[in-house]
């Protein structure tokens, strides 16, 4: 928790950070969906592959 990461919105990858992690049934079983407070105001639950790692 507390990574910058970039999130995918609309055509965009915006700037956030990430807030917590959950377990959430997916279409294979479980799978881990991260809380998101993006740069633009917009919160959400995302998935690991809506998401990329900020360059340090």
């Amino acid at each position: 928790m507390g990574e910058v990461v970039y999130a995918r919105y609309g055509p965009a990858w915006i700037r956030g950070k990430v807030t917590a992690i959950s377990r959430v049934p997916g279409a294979n079983g479980p799978e881990l969906a991260y809380n998101v407070t993006l740069d633009n105001g917009e919160r959400g639950l995302l998935p690991a592959n809506m998401m990329r790692k900020a360059p340090r």
